[in-house]
C-alpha cells in the first residue's frame, strides 16, 4: 500500500460484502493499516454524532452496494486511491441495465483506481471494454467502436498492445516463494440418479434443445445450457431458483415497453 506509506490516508477498498471482514483482517495483520468497515450502521452512527463518516484517518472498506448508494458523498470526499476487489463485477458497466456498476464507476471517476480480479472476462471481449472504461473511459472510446475493431474484426494483437499499460497479470508461479498453496487432489465421486432426477434432467435437456424458446439467450445458448445443466447436477433446489428467475424475467419483459433480448447475466447469478 504505497499510498499509505507516503502519508496518504484517504483510501477506500470496495469489495463484495462477504469479503469486508477478510480485507479488514489482512490490512491489520499484514500491513498494520488502521481500517474500518463502513456499513449503514456505522455510517448512521457517525451522522448522529455529527461526524463525517468518510473523514476518519483510516482506510475505509465498503461493499459495492454501499458505494453505489453513497456515491455523491464519496465524490465530495475525494479519495486518493480506490482498490476495487472482484472487479469483474463491473464488467458490464457499459450496459444501461448495470445501475450499481455505473454508480460505483461514477463515485470514483476522478480517483486513482486499482482493480483486482482473477476473471477479467468470461463470456465476451466486451467485458474487457467494461473494465477498461472504469479505469479510463477514453482508452477505447465508445462501445460500438470497440466492438467493431476488436470483437468483429478480431484485432487481438493490437488489443493486447493497447491494454498492456493498464493490465498486469500475476500467475501463481510468480508468487510461490511468498505463498504456500495447498495441493489440490481431485476425486471422482460416483453418483446414481433416481428415476425422477433422470426424468427431470431429460425434460430440461429437451426444453433447452428447442429452437423457438425466447427464455434462453440465442447467441449464448450453448453456454447457458452448460450452466443450467451444471446447476441441475448441483441441486434441484438451485435449479428451481434459476427457473423462477427465468420466469420472472420473461414476465417483466412482457410489461416493458422496450423490446430486448434476455442475456445470460439476467438468468444466472453473478457468482455462477
Amino acid at each position: 500500500m504505497s499510498d499509505w506509506a507516503t502519508g496518504k490516508r484517504k483510501i477506500v477498498i470496495v469489495c463484495p460484502a462477504a469479503l469486508r471482514k477478510q480485507w479488514s483482517y489482512e490490512l491489520t495483520d499484514k500491513f498494520g493499516i488502521d481500517n474500518e468497515v463502513m456499513d449503514t450502521k456505522n455510517y448512521n452512527g457517525y451522522m448522529r454524532c455529527g461526524k463525517a463518516p468518510f473523514g476518519q484517518k483510516r482506510a475505509i472498506i465498503c461493499s459495492y452496494n454501499f458505494a453505489a448508494r453513497k456515491k455523491d458523498e464519496i465524490k465530495l470526499h475525494g479519495f486518493d486511491l480506490a482498490v476495487i476487489d472482484e472487479a469483474h463485477k463491473l464488467r458490464n458497466v457499459y450496459k444501461k441495465s448495470s445501475k450499481t456498476a455505473q454508480a460505483v464507476k461514477d463515485a470514483f471517476d476522478k480517483v486513482k483506481k486499482l482493480l483486482l480480479t482473477a476473471t477479467p472476462f468470461q463470456n465476451s471481449l466486451m467485458e474487457l471494454y467494461g473494465l477498461t472504461s472504469v479505469i479510463d473511459e477514453n482508452i477505447f472510446g465508445d462501445s460500438r467502436s470497440f466492438r467493431a475493431e476488436y470483437v468483429i474484426e478480431e484485432n487481438y494483437t493490437e488489443l493486447q498492445q493497447r491494454m498492456s499499460p493498464y493490465y498486469k497479470r500475476t500467475l501463481r508461479s510468480d508468487v510461490k516463494e511468498y505463498i504456500n498453496y495447498t495441493k489440490r487432489l481431485p476425486l471422482t465421486q460416483q453418483f446414481e440418479a433416481t428415476d425422477s432426477e433422470q426424468q427431470l434432467y431429460e425434460d430440461i435437456s429437451e426444453f433447452l434443445r428447442s429452437d423457438n424458446i425466447y427464455s434462453v439467450p440465442t447467441r449464448q445458448k450453448m453456454l447457458t445450457t452448460m450452466m443450467i445443466r451444471k446447476i441441475l447436477a448441483s441441486s434441484t433446489y438451485a435449479l428451481i431458483g434459476t427457473l423462477i428467475t427465468i420466469k420472472d424475467r420473461l414476465e417483466k419483459l412482457l410489461t416493458d415497453e422496450e423490446y430486448k433480448q434476455i442475456q445470460i447475466e439476467d438468468i444466472l447469478d453473478e457468482d455462477e
